[in-house]
């Protein structure tokens, strides 16, 4: 058919000519042509990837900036949180609290800024410092506080122990009738009963005790606690 042999004809065309009078002509596309469009591509990717790669780069440097100068600031926090207040600080602080009550306008942007004056500060303080050592300072004072309430009960509940302890290891005076025992001998039986506790060994202790009372022997000893303490009941019950 014509159809099919006109696009072999228009191969053959005459030098100069182009094929098919230049109706829908295209080049021929030939190796060095396709070689240079390839490496245009391929430079073209290569751009690409270079401008994408220094992009990840700059982005990797800026995180890596960002993340320095939050531990910085994280560091610097962490310094002036544990940096510890002087006596000049902390006397300034109470000033502050006293010269600024509650209400005042700015209250504790004031009393920094009082702190502040203090001569030679090393660092000014903030408003937020300012304010938990004033927290600090007011739960130390409570907490000293309970401890000396505590202190003071538990010496005053010491002393009445005391006084229960001597008085049952202190006898009365000396009945009428029975051994004699002379005020030497009772002193010196108090003594040993102070001296030697009952938390010894019984028998021990009535030896030692006995040894301390000069013309006394253990019995006797044990016999005249035993009335003496005795005598010291009555008494108690007949107070009471």
């Amino acid at each position: 058919a014509a159809e099919d042999v006109e696009p072999l004809v228009s191969n053959f065309a005459e030098p100069g000519e182009k094929p098919g009078d230049g109706e829908g002509y295209v080049e021929p596309r030939t190796e060095e042509t396709a070689r240079k469009g390839l490496d245009a591509v391929m430079e073209a990717i290569a751009k690409v990837n270079a401008t994408r790669d220094a992009e990840a780069q700059k982005e990797q440097e800026l995180r890596e900036e960002r993340l320095r100068e939050e531990q910085l600031k994280a560091q610097h926090a962490k310094a002036k949180a544990e940096r510890s207040w002087t006596a000049d600080e902390l006397s300034f602080l109470a000033k502050g609290v006293r010269k600024f009550p509650p209400g005042s306008r700015n209250r504790w942007v004031m009393i920094a800024n009082f702190v502040n004056t203090l001569p030679d500060l090393a660092e000014p303080r903030s408003a937020e410092d300012c304010i938990a050592q004033s927290k600090q300072m007011a739960s130390d004072a409570e907490k000293k506080k309970k401890l000396g309430t505590s202190q003071a009960a538990f010496e005053m509940h010491q002393k009445k122990l005391n006084k229960q302890v001597d008085s049952a290891e202190k006898p009365p005076a000396a009945p009428e009738g029975g051994d004699e025992w002379t005020p030497e001998q009772q002193s010196a039986l108090e003594a040993a009963l102070k001296e030697y506790p009952a938390s010894m060994d019984k028998n021990e202790r009535w030896k030692a005790i006995a040894k301390a009372v000069p013309g006394k022997k253990k019995k006797e000893c044990v016999e005249r606690f035993k009335v003496l303490r005795q005598l010291l009941l009555e008494k108690r019950n007949g107070a009471s």
